[in-house]
C-alpha cells in the first residue's frame, strides 16, 4: 500500500515538473488526442502484437524490447492520424466517440435565455455566436 501511495506521489511530481518545463507547451498541444488514445490503445497494441509476433517472435525474442518501446509511439501516432481523419470525414461520429470534443471548433448560433425588462410587454431573445465544443 505504501509503495502505491509513493508511486502516485512520484507520478504527480513528474507530471507537474514536465508541465512546468520547456516541454510543457508541446505536451499541452497533444492533450486533445489523449482520450482518443486511451480508448484505442488496447486495440492498437493487440493489432501490432499480432503482426509483430509471427515476424519477430514473442516475449522472449531479442526484438521484444523494440516492440515494447515503439508500440506506445505508434499508438499515439495512429490516434493523432485517426482523430484527424474522423474530424475531417465524420466530425459528428468523432464527437460521439470522443465525449463531444472535436479538433475543429465550428461556430454556431445559440439562443440566449429570454430577457424581460421590468415593466416591458415584450421579451427579447438575443442570439450570440459561441464556439462549439
Amino acid at each position: 500500500m505504501t509503495q502505491r501511495i509513493l508511486s502516485v506521489g512520484a507520478v504527480l511530481f513528474l507530471a507537474v515538473a514536465l508541465a512546468r518545463s520547456a516541454v510543457g507547451p508541446w505536451l499541452g498541444r497533444l492533450e486533445p488526442y489523449v482520450f482518443f488514445l486511451f480508448c484505442s490503445h488496447t486495440l492498437v497494441f493487440s493489432l501490432f502484437w499480432d503482426l509483430w509476433r509471427p515476424a519477430f517472435g514473442g516475449y522472449y525474442a531479442p526484438g521484444y524490447p523494440v516492440f515494447f518501446l515503439m508500440a506506445p509511439v505508434a499508438a499515439f501516432g495512429l490516434a493523432i492520424v485517426g482523430m484527424r481523419i474522423l474530424d475531417w470525414a465524420a466530425p459528428g461520429l468523432l464527437a460521439v466517440i470522443n465525449g463531444g470534443r472535436t479538433l475543429t471548433r465550428r461556430k454556431r448560433a445559440v439562443a440566449e435565455p429570454a430577457i424581460a425588462s421590468p415593466g416591458a410587454h415584450t421579451v427579447e431573445k438575443p442570439a450570440r455566436i459561441i464556439e462549439a465544443g
